[in-house]
């Protein structure tokens, strides 16, 4: 079956630090991860299940807000306040079936960020560069006594 090392990493555009539309600029824009995939988690043979690729996007989004969350000077304000980001909505798109086992690479990336809310976007790529899931998601700074 295929590694992560088989990925063509060079396929993916450079991710570029940028103001979101808001003003904006996250000390870290965008996050890729790979994810290597079995057959355990099929809908259909030899296809990744839906619901997996979702969790998939999720996780990617989750891992930038972490990301930004520990190393940018706003999210350090944040933390200090007691807060954390709550998924609040996650809209995907499944463009193309996820064939497995394969290897999938994951992007995230602030699209924009006002007052207690952070939109992010995600895409996942498969090994032939093909984008199988487009996703939008928002994100709430909650205080962590809520949860």
């Amino acid at each position: 079956p295929p590694t992560p090392a088989t990925f063509v990493a060079p396929a993916v555009p450079a991710v570029p630090s940028r103001s979101s539309k808001s003003g904006y600029t996250p000390a870290i824009p965008a996050v890729r991860t790979l994810w290597a995939l079995g057959n355990a988690l099929n809908g259909f043979p030899a296809i990744a299940h839906v619901g997996l690729l979702a969790a998939l996007v999720d996780e990617g989004m989750g891992i930038l807000l972490t990301a930004n969350h520990d190393y940018g000077p706003a999210r350090a304000e944040a933390a200090t306040a007691g807060m954390t980001e709550m998924t609040v909505r996650i809209n995907v798109q499944f463009r193309a079936p996820v064939h497995t086992p394969g290897v999938v690479l994951v992007e995230a990336r602030v699209s924009q960020r006002k007052g207690r809310k952070t939109w992010l976007t995600a895409v996942v790529l498969d090994q032939d560069r093909r984008e199988c899931v487009t996703a939008e998601g928002l994100f709430l700074d909650v205080p962590k006594s809520r949860m």
